[in-house]
């Protein structure tokens, strides 16, 4: 994160993917793994995606664009897995845009869209080594996915965690129902 102090948007806005918007998503891209390669990981670990690689998310994910003030600033990227899992494969948000509720807004948004479905969890990996990451799942209600889970949870983990498994990174879950509130303030209407 930047030690400026961001100018919060006046509007904030929540798309689906627009051919329009690769071009910034791929800048929020690069300016994410640049936070990432500053706490040691590589590019092999967190590499931006391209404009085509963004652009062919929507096969396999659902994708969600935060804008602030019409201007793409961030976008998470998720899928509905067997048997009955929120994958949430990539949240990220401009550094010039983080810590003004542009990530929160998202989680919000993905809570409300698979509670919808049915969908009553969502996991997520975090590498550890991101402590701004790691805080705001916490706050946010995740929690690592170790110990007692609901069923469907503990299944999702045996088919995927194996393929899902490096050094540093973890898995994080939460209920979708709320996704997004920060505990002690009220939810946004």
């Amino acid at each position: 994160m930047t030690d400026e102090q961001p100018t919060p948007p006046e509007k904030i806005r929540i798309t689906g993917l627009q051919e329009a918007q690769l071009l910034d998503l791929q800048a929020v891209e690069a300016r994410c793994a640049a936070m990432f390669y500053e706490v040691g990981l590589t590019d092999k670990q967190v590499a931006p995606r391209t404009d085509i690689e963004m652009a062919k998310l929507p096969r396999s994910h659902d994708v969600m664009v935060a804008e602030a003030d019409d201007r793409p600033a961030g976008y998470l990227a998720w899928a509905d897995e067997a048997p009955g899992v929120a994958f949430l494969a990539t949240l990220l948000v401009a550094p010039i845009h983080q810590r003004l509720g542009l990530g929160t807004r998202l989680l919000r948004e993905l809570g409300e869209a698979t509670t919808k479905l049915g969908i009553k969890t969502v996991v997520t990996p975090c590498w550890d080594v991101a402590p701004w990451a790691l805080s705001f799942l916490a706050v946010r209600g995740f929690q690592h996915l170790t110990g007692k889970l609901p069923d469907k949870l503990s299944q999702w983990r045996e088919q995927r965690e194996a393929e899902l498994a490096q050094p540093g990174l973890r898995l994080w879950w939460a209920e979708t129902d709320g996704l997004g509130t920060v505990p002690g303030l009220p939810r946004p209407s």
